[in-house]
């Protein structure tokens, strides 16, 4: 971490912790539980991943019982459910995204990109929980609905459906089944592809991706080295890294 970084995460935690200050002076428990969920953003940046699925856990418990719209529970469900996922605590981020997303599911609709994030995290969750099959299950769900349909245009669900791309090739290799090697290294091509056709912004999201193709393509020998290294030359040019 750069020190402008930790300067700014350390800025970003102080803040948190006077406006948790305010909100438990105040009584509120809504108040506090929306500066719990704030305070644990601040921790995850300042790199206390621990601490701040922790944070994000007792703003749901603070939450809990109060008459709040779907959209606020979910997401106070959801962001601890992501911190424990990034905590590698897979059990506990299961039993907070399990619950937004039955609640997503039926207030909003399957194909609703609330919905959609939570049952990608779901699906990253459950490989890391080492249930393969109903990651691939989940992540195959999510990448079916986020595809463009023939009555739409443009295509609103391809960061959803990059991110799930991304996600499920680890999925498929840790599942080992016949064809699962090819399908990983197909959904690494495609979450690039995707990736340049809808003009996507998150370059940390495309190059987790070549990342992982260009390391399937290594290993796999007998290397078109030109396809190798145009997904090299592409990414490098977004990246403003040299090859």
């Amino acid at each position: 971490m750069s020190a402008l970084t930790r300067g700014r995460a350390a800025e970003a935690l102080a803040t948190a912790d006077e406006a948790l200050r305010l909100a438990e002076a105040s009584g509120s428990s809504y108040e506090v539980a929306s500066a719990l969920s704030r305070r644990a953003l601040a921790l995850e940046l300042s790199g206390d991943i621990g601490s701040a699925a922790e944070s994000g856990q007792r703003a749901v418990e603070t939450a809990r019982g109060l008459e709040l719209p779907p959209s606020e529970w979910t997401r106070l469900l959801n962001n601890a459910g992501v911190l424990f996922t990034a905590a590698a605590r897979p059990a506990e981020a299961l039993s907070f995204l399990d619950e937004a997303y039955a609640i997503r599911l039926r207030e909003f609709g399957e194909r609703n990109p609330r919905t959609l994030h939570t049952a990608t995290q779901r699906g990253y969750a459950l490989r890391q929980a080492s249930r393969a099959d109903e990651a691939v299950a989940a992540l195959e769900r999510v990448i079916e609905l986020a595809s463009p349909r023939a009555n739409e245009t443009g295509d609103a669900l391809a960061l959803h459906r990059q991110n799930a791309l991304r996600l499920i090739g680890p999925a498929y290799l840790q599942r080992g089944s016949d064809g699962d090697r090819m399908r990983a290294l197909q959904a690494n091509e495609i979450a690039v592809e995707t990736w340049f056709g809808a003009n996507l912004k998150s370059v940390d999201r495309l190059g987790g991706a070549v990342r992982r193709l260009v390391d399937m393509l290594v290993e796999d020998g007998a290397i078109d080295t030109a396809r190798l290294h145009t997904v090299a030359s592409r990414a490098s040019a977004v990246s403003g890294r040299p090859d």
